[in-house]
């Protein structure tokens, strides 16, 4: 939440701002043991690819259903 790009106003509480934030984590603050590795990782099923398709599915969830999506049943 401190970096410059998550402080502009199209990004600061929003769910492009949370799913970015998610995106930029596995890019560019993960370490891997080495570029193939995160290759696998983002684009080939790996953590940061599962992680990243979840963090789209709970901000897309919450376009249609907003706060609710958090509730228990």
């Amino acid at each position: 939440m401190s970096s410059p790009t998550q402080q502009v106003a199209t990004t600061t509480g929003t769910a492009f701002g949370a799913y970015n934030a998610v995106t930029g984590y596995f890019q560019n603050v993960r370490t891997y043991k080495n570029e193939e590795a995160k290759l696998r990782s983002v684009l080939f099923g790996g953590t940061a690819q599962l992680r990243t398709q979840a963090a789209f599915d709970l901000c897309e969830a919450y376009s249609q259903k907003g706060s609710q999506i958090f509730l228990l049943n």
